[in-house]
């Protein structure tokens, strides 16, 4: 983990794939969005009709969220895997250049290529390369975990509009009575099953914790903790965050005895890590400073300072992972969009 010691458990995640929505819409508004999208057509002719008194007598607008619901609604999302043997530095290079992901600006809109591991040769390259080609594979997959939130975010938003207005907060063990015959069975499962994964006991809890985490954020604590993707864990597990695990399964540190009771964790691919990593600020307790600052801004600087139990080394580490974020400009990155909205393919490559 870079030297660093982390105070958090790992947390594997599950997130379903449901319709898109930007981070930075408000609960009302994508409370807003979840009731166009599910009202029934028996109304149609009473909102025509309501429309037609507001034109009558006072100035319509045209309200922002009917616009966004147009763009909601997604199919899922199309995976095509790509299977390249040992996949190494110059090779990845060469696919970043021939999908327009070598030279990237603020505000582009980008392929949706998503490898599952970095390659076993990225620390003998020139390290401009290296920073480069860490960073630009790093962002399609890190835009890729947080377009899945905002589906997840926007799946709660439809169960929660289901019953035709938005209820009041209750409790996800405590179902309100007759939503049973409301929700399907896997609606019902889903909402139940986010108590433990997002360690929310309630609805107005879990709005606050399930959101996106900017990807300059993902990138700079990504540099940092796996050594822009060159440390063991990197190499043999797709950590980049050095997570954790406390059960038997995952890596065991250099120097640690047989008597430790955690492992680092091992992924699948990065994404899982990504996904992991997302999961973790967005759920344990250490990070509620975190959560709350990201309740006003989307700053990485600003929620930065939410990352004060991240490492032992507190106040510096927060301030190198500032340096990191500044120093290679990565807040332009922020502002970056995935390609094909509606209709995604990713490619998966493989080193193995």
């Amino acid at each position: 983990m870079s030297g660093n010691k982390s105070f958090f458990k790992e947390i594997k995640p599950n997130a379903p794939m449901t319709p898109y929505t930007p981070d930075n819409f408000t609960d009302t508004q994508l409370a807003l969005i979840s009731y166009i999208i599910t009202i029934s057509c028996t109304v149609a002719g009473l909102c025509l009709m309501t429309l037609t008194l507001v034109f009558t007598f006072g100035g319509y607008k045209t309200p922002v969220a009917t616009v966004e619901a147009q763009i909601a609604k997604v199919e899922p999302v199309m995976i095509a895997k790509t299977i390249q043997p040992q996949l190494t530095g110059d090779a990845l290079k060469a696919m970043l250049l021939d999908n327009d992901l070598w030279n990237i600006d603020a505000n582009d809109v980008i392929t949706p290529l998503v490898i599952s591991a970095f390659p076993e040769n990225l620390s003998s390259l020139a390290i401009d390369d290296k920073k480069k080609i860490f960073l630009h594979s790093l962002l399609p997959i890190a835009l890729t975990a947080n377009r899945e939130i905002d589906r997840e975010r926007l799946r709660l938003f439809d169960i929660l509009a289901s019953s035709g207005a938005l209820p009041g907060n209750f409790r996800l063990d405590s179902i309100p009575v007759g939503w049973q015959d409301i929700l399907s069975e896997d609606d019902e499962m889903w909402l139940v099953s986010l108590e433990d994964r997002y360690n929310a006991t309630d609805i107005k809890a879990l709005k606050k914790r399930m959101r996106r985490v900017p990807v300059s954020l993902v990138m700079a604590q990504a540099a940092l903790e796996s050594s822009w993707g060159t440390s063991r864990f990197a190499k043999e597990g797709n950590n980049l965050f050095g997570l954790r695990t406390y059960g038997e399964t995952g890596i065991t540190p250099q120097g640690v005895t047989g008597k430790s009771t955690y492992r680092v964790a091992s992924y699948n691919t990065i994404l899982d890590s990504v996904h992991a990593y997302i999961l973790t600020l967005n759920s344990h307790r250490l990070y509620s400073k975190f959560r709350k600052i990201r309740l006003s801004t989307q700053d990485p600087t600003l929620l930065s300072k939410g990352l004060i139990y991240y490492s032992e080394r507190r106040k510096e580490y927060v301030s190198q992972v500032n340096r990191i974020i500044k120093y290679n400009s990565l807040k332009k990155f922020d502002t970056v969009q995935l390609q094909d909205q509606n209709r995604t393919q990713l490619i998966i490559l493989s080193k193995k």
